[in-house]
């Protein structure tokens, strides 16, 4: 009886592990275009202590901005270092949209937000060529 479970066992073992393997579980967290803009917008709203009516601007804007990205992504015949900048440009141009909604106070905290995003992306200051390196040393 127990060689006959085992046997039954290690029989199906391998199709568990096929089917753990297969998709189908939940999906990852979004974090590709637009799947963060959301995320954003709650980060937005709570450092920068937005108005209802810059959130539904911000919101509007977003919206907008996910289409723009998912067409280049989907734009196939555009070689890929092209989408990727156009992609980085309508990001830029998505900053200064907010940039132009905000008071003061609001401006310089959300200055050091796109700071903060670049340092994380590993980007700096948002395409600012790095310093020269130093000659001592050599």
């Amino acid at each position: 009886m127990k060689k006959t479970l085992l046997i039954l066992f290690m029989s199906f073992l391998p199709i568990l592990c096929i089917w753990s393997q297969e998709p189908g579980g939940p999906p990852p967290p979004q974090g590709g275009p637009g799947g963060g803009m959301q995320n954003n917008l709650k980060e937005l709203k709570e450092k920068l202590s937005l108005t209802p009516q810059q959130e539904a601007t911000i919101d509007s804007l977003f919206k907008d901005t996910q289409k723009k990205m998912e067409a280049l992504q989907d734009n196939e015949e555009e070689n890929q270092i092209l989408r990727f900048k156009a992609m980085r440009a309508q990001m830029k141009e998505t900053d200064k949209k907010i940039e132009s909604i905000l008071d003061d106070k609001q401006l310089e905290i959300y200055k050091n937000l796109i700071k903060e995003r670049g340092k994380r992306r590993g980007g700096g200051d948002q395409g600012a060529p790095p310093p020269p390196p130093d000659d001592e040393g050599f």
